[in-house]
This record gives structure tokens, sequence and C-alpha cells, in this order.
């Protein structure tokens, strides 16, 4: 009996079928065949001993940040910088007690918290540093290499700095009787935002305002151009330029802020357990999954600011902890960190049988700092 060339493809093309039946089964409905499928076949799902390490005593007080594709360390003053393999590539002698990062994409910017010591970074490479007259309290830095630091003394009780990419100060703001908690620099350098605390009333206000950079040489008074009151009882928490529009986390609600007018984008309810707007574009909320029987299923919500559409990402496990940067958001369920981009896809998962201290994350890696060692996790 002769078989037909057709015959011969339906065939195949029936039992791949069945196979491809039988994994996505074996994947949804088994946990042990998933992780095989993940760690084997898809490369998603990786584990403490597949990662390059960088490894120090344990009772050591070491400070790690990474960024971009970087990991640095801060250990009695020294400052070592490794690739994504954990390869020393740079070690810099700097002087800071309790050091405080701000990183955007290539660029690191260290200062000593309360004391004056400013160091800006690029790639692996000290482009500048600075003794300051006031103490640091706050950093920001933009994609550009903009700089913006708060700062207070015995006169003020805050100072805003910005400073170019050189280290060349472009201006000072000065606050007499409220404090500035955080800021933000547009990327074009055209304006910057930062949130006001008056601490001086039966209870506490904030604010954000907007300041001109093109008027703010002339009068920095004149130069802010918009402030932005929160609704009734609402604090304002976090705020991060996207475009040339402002958005704002309060403790109720994330806001997008333009032009003097303010749009709501979501309001938190009592399943809301985590919200960050460090995610580029987007806002990310975690939430106890409505259909959850036992609080044990969690989703993630990532949220157009302008449109306000949302992706969800379902998880079946309690969320301990989360982390946003640039594309990518880590949910950290235990001995579990789950990797998932701002279109709300599983990229990776992390399994380990240690405890995580803490998770440090950059647009292409991620340290994942124990009590005595860092991972590097590459995305």
């Amino acid at each position: 009996m002769k078989i037909s060339k057709k015959q011969v493809i339906r065939t195949i093309l029936i039992i791949l079928g069945i196979l491809l039946v039988i994994i996505l089964g074996l994947y949804v409905g088994d946990e042990k065949s998933r992780y095989w499928i993940e760690k084997n076949i898809l490369g998603t799902s990786i584990e403490e001993e597949d990662l390059p390490k960088i490894e120090y005593e344990q009772d050591k007080n070491i400070k790690v940040i990474a960024y971009q594709d970087y990991v640095a360390t801060i250990l009695e003053n020294q400052l070592k910088i490794y690739n994504k393999n954990g390869k020393l590539e740079t070690e810099i002698s700097i002087n800071v007690t309790n050091p405080i990062f701000a990183t955007n994409k290539k660029y690191l910017l260290i200062g000593d918290l309360e004391k004056n010591n400013l160091y800006m970074i690029y790639k692996n490479t000290l482009q500048w540093e600075k003794k300051l007259d006031d103490e640091i309290t706050s950093l920001t830095i933009t994609e550009n290499g903009a700089v913006g630091v708060i700062l207070t003394n015995k006169t003020y009780k805050s100072i805003i700095s910005v400073y170019n990419i050189t280290g060349t100060e472009v201006f000072k703001i000065y606050l007499s009787t409220t404090h500035a908690n955080k800021m933000t620099i547009s990327n074009d350098m055209k304006f910057m935002s930062f949130i006001e605390f008056n601490f001086s009333g039966t209870t506490t206000e904030s604010k954000v305002k907007t300041v001109d950079v093109s008027k703010v040489k002339n009068s920095a008074t004149d130069a802010i151009i918009y402030t932005y009151l929160p609704e009734n009882d609402e604090v304002i928490v976090n705020i991060k330029y996207y475009k040339d529009k402002l958005i704002v986390l309060t403790d109720n609600a994330a806001y997008l802020y333009q032009n003097g007018n303010k749009n709501e984008i979501y309001r938190f309810n009592d399943r809301t357990k985590f919200a960050d707007i460090n995610l580029d574009g987007k806002i990310c909320i975690v939430e106890e999954s409505p259909k959850s029987i036992m609080n044990n299923d969690f989703e993630i919500k990532i949220i157009d600011p302008e449109t306000k559409k949302e992706n969800i990402n379902q998880i079946k496990s309690t969320i301990k902890n989360m982390n946003c940067y640039g594309d990518v958001i880590i949910a950290e369920t235990g001995n579990e960190a789950k990797i998932i981009n701002k279109l709300g896809w599983l990229i990776k998962t992390f399994k380990t049988s240690r405890n995580i201290k803490q998770i440090s994350m950059a647009q292409n890696v991620v340290a994942i700092i124990y009590k005595s060692k860092i991972e590097i996790l590459s995305i």
C-alpha cells in the first residue's frame, strides 16, 4: 500500500499536536513538570548555582547597587564595580560613611547621607566628585546625566541643587520653612519637580511644585510654575517624569500631572499591597486576586498612565515584596523571584534555598544579595 506525502505530513502534524497537548497539560497541571520544562527547554527557570557570584565576609556592612550592566559594592571606602559575569572591572577609593544611591541606565550617583561627599560614575569610570557645603538628604539623576541633590543645613530646611553632566551647578532653590523630600528632573532638563512637606501644623501637608529651569536663574519664586495639592488626607509618596508629564504616587492613588491639571489613573483599594512608579512609562500595582479564596493568589497590574489600559499577570503565590526598574518587575514570593516585563509576561523564575536579604535591579542585571554573597542575574 502506497502512502502519499500528504498522509505522512498529516500523521506527523497529528503526532506533534498530541505531544503539544500533553506538554501543555503537564506544564499547566503539574508543578514538577512545569519546573523541568522551564529549566531545561525554555531556559526561564534559574537556580542560584547557575549564576555568577561575588562573595564577601558575612559580618561586613557591604552596600550593593545594580546599574545598567554592572553591580557596584561599597565596603570600607572602596567602590568596586563588577560586570554582569562577576568580574571586577574597576576599584575606586571614595569617602562615604552611609552611602545613598541614584541610578539611571549607565549612570550611578553616590552620596554620603547627612554628609557632603558626592560622586558621579558613568559605566565603570568616575566622571566627577564634589565636596558640597551642606548635608545630603536625597539624590536623583536623569538618563542624560543631569544630577539633582537635596541638602540641608542649620539655616535652611532644604536646599535643592541641580548640576549638569559635567558637575557644573545650574541653580539652587532654598526652602527656609518647609522640607523637600524627593525631586525629579525631566530628561530634556526643562523642568524640575519636588515634593514639599510642611510639618509646622497639626497635620503634615504635602504638595508637588514644578520649576521651569529657564526661569530659575532670574527668580526662584517666579520659576515655580505649578503647585499641585493632593486630595484630602492624601500624602505624596513619590514622583517621576514620563515624557513631559509627571506621574505622582500618593498613599491612596496614582495620578498624572500636566500643565496644572491632575488626572487620577488608579485608586487603591483594600486588596492593594504594593504600588510603584519606577517602571518606564508604566505604573505597577500588586493586589490580592478578587477570585482568591485563601488570599494566596495575587495579580500584578501594569497600567499605562495615559490610556489607563491594564496588563495583568496572575501569580498563584503570596507576593512578599516587589521591585520595579526600567522594563522589568521582580515579585518575591519567599525563596522564589518571578521576573516579569511591563507587558505582563513572565520572563524568568529564580529559585533559591537561601533567604534573600535584598534585591537591587538595573536595566540588564539583577543583584540578589545574601548574607555573604551576591548573585548576578542577567535579564
